[in-house]
């Protein structure tokens, strides 16, 4: 179950890192509770940081004033 559940979470972060347009609320939540199951404190909810992480990861210097578009 254990790797189950650390694959399932491996997906989840490719698909959130991906350009996809995806549900992105319903994935967080579901990255949340694997991360909970695994014994993970990581907690993944802000999205306004997870754009400037993105924008930094592509040499790009995040807008801090900006609010995030929902995908």
């Amino acid at each position: 179950m254990y790797e189950d559940l650390f694959f399932r979470k491996a997906e989840l972060e490719d698909i959130l890192e991906s350009e996809a347009k995806v549900d992105r609320e319903n994935l967080l939540e579901q990255l949340n509770a694997l991360n909970k199951a695994l014994g993970n404190a990581q907690v993944v909810l802000d999205p306004l940081v997870d754009q400037w992480e993105k924008d930094l990861a592509a040499g790009r210097m995040p807008d801090l004033d900006a609010k995030v578009a929902k995908e």
